[in-house]
């Protein structure tokens, strides 16, 4: 959300929260979209979809931009930790899948295997660092403005 967002002040944000919100949408080709719009349609929880990004670096710039508020994964967020954007938490959590792939006739110059296996590494040590920052983050900004303490649960 942009840092001057009211959902800014929360450790966690719900589904709930983001009832009636600008949101940016994720692109339909890789099927988070769907995902999300289930989860909302379950939960009964009506987004004004102001647009659709097919990059998540693309809608976090334009949260940034105070265009509007969305959802992206660990390692897109990882890139905006520095920047005027609050990152936060999202409940309940959405699993995120990565995809490798390749052209079977072509012969790789690596072990295919091995490379997946470093990137699922980095994937979960991405992951624990963007915590780890966060965490820094919420703690400096509870102590500064009086962010809200209580997570929010479903």
């Amino acid at each position: 959300v942009p840092l001057d967002h009211a959902l800014a002040k929360r450790r966690t944000i719900s589904a709930r929260h983001l009832q009636g919100q600008p949101f940016l949408a994720m692109s339909r080709s890789e099927g988070i979209d769907e995902d999300v719009r289930k989860l909302f349609q379950r939960l009964k929880v009506n987004v004004s979809v102001i647009g659709e990004c097919p990059m998540s670096a693309a809608s976090c710039a334009l949260v940034e931009s105070g265009v509007g508020i969305t959802l992206v994964d660990h390692a897109a967020a990882s890139f905006f930790v520095e920047r005027k954007v609050a990152l936060r938490r999202f409940t309940p959590s959405m699993p995120v899948n990565f995809y490798a792939y390749w052209l079977e006739k072509s012969e790789p110059r690596y072990r295919r295997s091995k490379f997946v296996s470093i990137l699922k590494e980095e994937a979960s040590r991405m992951e624990v660092k963007l915590d780890e920052q966060l965490a820094a983050q919420l703690d400096a900004l509870q102590q500064q403005k009086g962010i809200e303490s209580a997570n929010c649960a479903l």
